[in-house]
């Protein structure tokens, strides 16, 4: 369906001209939005799908995981390291130092009692060492200095935790009706050119996605996505991302809410019609019937 279709279907349903619709553009545009978004949330998901992959730069150092002391003034030293990467959960002062000399100096401070991560890059080579002070209590752990990253982004520094976290709402903005929604539950994992399905992961805050910090290669992330908003400048041709039958829904949605302030009675019998409808699509895609399965692989 195109979004000049759904102008017509909308204008069949209430208005007796297109002058009269005219008058309602705004509301149109709105309540448009309103309808896609809640079939594409409630009714048929835009499912798309994220390439995410995962391979672990060398530390420097060896044995790092484990907690530290900020009052013990801890220090690491490696070669000519591109990047560092530590949590830390205190109030005190890391340097990068080489031959004495302060690179950087990284404040470090949290006000909810939690571990943060600081992560930056080193350019400067040979001897470079990493040191904490502080005077108070606090613990700094997860140490990493990384021979080589991936980019020149931040994100491209890995925690040395056990996970790794990749943001997907941060991956998918910007992409044309992908932008994230929802996790749908299916992840693939890429790897010696074998495809296969992968449950070793956990989700975390909105978004968030994390995998074992030790299982390389390409992980296929299948989420839900929004579909993009039609604006005043959407064309008529503009083809909206939702399958050609969940999308006969939309209009009706949308002429319930365009006409609820105007007119309860014709909002309500629209309604009704979209209720009807959505009913009946529901069951065409996933029939009633009784079935057996059998879970062998431990997800599913």
């Amino acid at each position: 369906m195109t979004w000049g279709s759904l102008k017509s279907q909308i204008q069949n349903l209430g208005f007796a001209a297109e002058s009269e619709m005219s008058q309602y553009s705004q509301s149109l545009i709105e309540a448009s939005n309103y309808a896609m978004l809640e079939v594409a949330t409630e009714i048929d998901p835009l499912v798309k799908k994220i390439a995410v992959s995962q391979y672990n730069p060398e530390n420097l150092l060896t044995n790092q995981s484990n907690g530290y002391l900020l009052s013990d003034e801890p220090s690491f030293i490696a070669q000519s390291p591109a990047a560092y990467c530590f949590e830390c959960d205190g109030t005190g002062t890391a340097y990068i130092k080489k031959d004495g000399t302060t690179l950087t100096t990284i404040p470090l401070s949290t006000t909810e009692r939690a571990f943060k991560i600081y992560r930056g890059f080193i350019t400067e080579t040979g001897e470079i060492t990493l040191e904490f002070t502080s005077n108070y209590l606090g613990i700094v752990r997860h140490i990493a200095l990384y021979e080589r990253v991936y980019g020149a982004a931040l994100n491209d520094i890995p925690p040395l935790g056990e996970y790794t976290r990749h943001d997907i709402i941060a991956l998918t903005a910007g992409i044309a009706n992908g932008t994230f929604m929802s996790f749908t539950g299916k992840v693939q994992r890429e790897a010696d050119g074998e495809t296969d399905e992968y449950a070793d992961y956990l989700i975390e805050e909105h978004g968030i996605i994390a995998f074992k910090r030790d299982e390389e290669g390409q992980f296929i992330v299948f989420y839900n996505a929004y579909p993009d908003e039609i604006t005043a400048q959407t064309t008529d041709n503009y083809a909206l991302p939702i399958k050609p039958e969940a999308a006969k829904l939309i209009p009706l949605l949308a002429a319930s809410r365009i006409w609820q302030d105007d007119d309860a009675t014709k909002s309500a019998v629209y309604y009704n019609q979209y209720q009807i409808a959505k009913e009946a699509y529901t069951k065409i895609k996933k029939p009633n019937k009784t079935a057996t399965w059998q879970n062998t692989k431990g997800y599913y």
